[in-house]
């Protein structure tokens, strides 16, 4: 009896200290975040991973990248089967030279464990290859914070540097996902940025509003009243300046004779021509090739021309912000306006949150066209 009731209490004691240590190891151990792992084989996407990773959002970095996701389902595999997927892709497609030793994967992660991922996927992915016998170089790099920082900048350009520097690695994740997220039906490039752009300029133009509205709720004091003409031809320049982004937009992106759409269209001939012949097996893949990439460099021109146009005009409605804000500055120092910040943001979380609907709505024919999805569909010989 004595010798049961020992081993019981043995028994307990163990498991007491069992559970100990697995509470203790539960709560010391770093839980997993979100990262984001970039592959380009040409064709060049980002995916978003959850912690267990797993894909919650996929992007593509260029129109190759386009052509691939709107063919293929990517959510919800693991990083390893994703990368396979985009390789798969990517051969049947005609993208990597199978005659060629230098085709080169390049796989980039963010987060700590940035290298435990890769080896997986690169595991994986060299399996591929050799099933689908194709010579193909496997090259890793990490994604830095400063890397997460420009990929912020890039898609939520309302944001300045001294606010994307104080976000952690984990909320630079999250501001990417949520991008992503809200883009996800936007499958070409200039859409893109057009949905970047813009939604920034809508976010100036709700600050604005809000301060406007401020100003001429104290229009009771004859005084501040004097100085709603400053006030409207102020705002008028940030309206003015939103009005010409907007313009601007549609004719330097969108315009099929724009010299962006035409670079585009002389591209998706030569591209898709290098495509058949890798497929065919054809002679003259070398010269296709260089048409190919002097294609590509001339839509790379006219989008810096276009980018160089775009700068100057923010750089216009900047100041113009500015000017305004300067104004009701000087007003409120003497009349005491009753600015309130959080009425400020408020208007600007109704602007974003509102911003998708409005955009999808302006842009449904360029949305629903996707041209991307048939563009590069290459014809196999019999």
């Amino acid at each position: 009896m004595v010798k049961t009731k020992y081993k019981i209490l043995t028994l307990l004691l163990s498991l007491v200290m069992i559970l100990a240590c697995t509470i203790m190891v539960t709560s010391c151990s770093e839980p997993e975040k979100d990262k984001v792992m970039n592959v380009s084989l040409n064709p060049s996407i980002e995916f978003v991973l959850d912690a267990n990773n797993k894909v919650v959002s996929v992007s593509a970095i260029n129109d190759e990248g386009n052509y691939i996701i709107a063919n293929a389902t990517f959510v919800g595999l693991s990083a390893e089967d994703a990368v396979d997927l985009f390789v798969e892709m990517s051969e049947a497609n005609g993208f990597v030279d199978a005659s060629e030793s230098n085709n080169n994967l390049k796989i980039e992660i963010s987060g700590e464990d940035a290298q435990k991922i890769y080896n997986k996927v690169k595991a994986s992915a060299e399996e591929v290859f050799a099933e689908l016998d194709i010579n193909v170089q496997v090259n890793f790099e990490a994604i830095s914070k400063d890397d997460l920082k420009k990929l912020v900048g890039d898609c939520m350009k309302e944001l300045t540097s001294s606010d994307i520097a104080k976000l952690s690695e984990e909320e630079l994740v999250n501001r990417i996902k949520q991008s992503r997220e809200e883009t996800k039906d936007l499958l070409s490039q200039e859409l893109k940025e057009i949905y970047y752009n813009s939604r920034a300029d809508e976010i100036i133009k709700a600050k604005a509003d809000k301060l406007k509205s401020i100003v001429e709720s104290n229009q009771s004091n004859p005084l501040v009243s004097a100085f709603m003409g400053s006030i409207s031809e102020a705002y008028k320049g940030i309206t003015d300046a939103i009005t010409y982004l907007d313009e601007l937009y549609t004719s330097k992106f969108l315009d099929m004779n724009s010299d962006y759409q035409k670079a585009v269209a002389e591209f998706l001939d030569d591209k898709k021509a290098l495509l058949e012949a890798r497929i065919n097996e054809s002679a003259n893949v070398a010269d296709l090739k260089q048409a190919a990439e002097s294609a590509e460099n001339a839509i790379k021109n006219a989008k810096d021309a276009a980018d160089l146009a775009f700068s100057t005009a923010k750089t216009g409605l900047t100041n113009a912000l500015a000017g305004l804000e300067e104004l009701i500055a000087s007003i409120d120092d003497v009349f005491k306006l009753n600015i309130n910040q959080k009425d400020i943001d408020s208007a600007i979380n109704s602007a974003k949150n509102n911003f998708k609907a409005t955009f999808n709505f302006e842009y449904k024919t360029e949305i629903e066209d996707n041209y991307w999805k048939d563009a590069l569909k290459v014809e196999v010989s019999a």
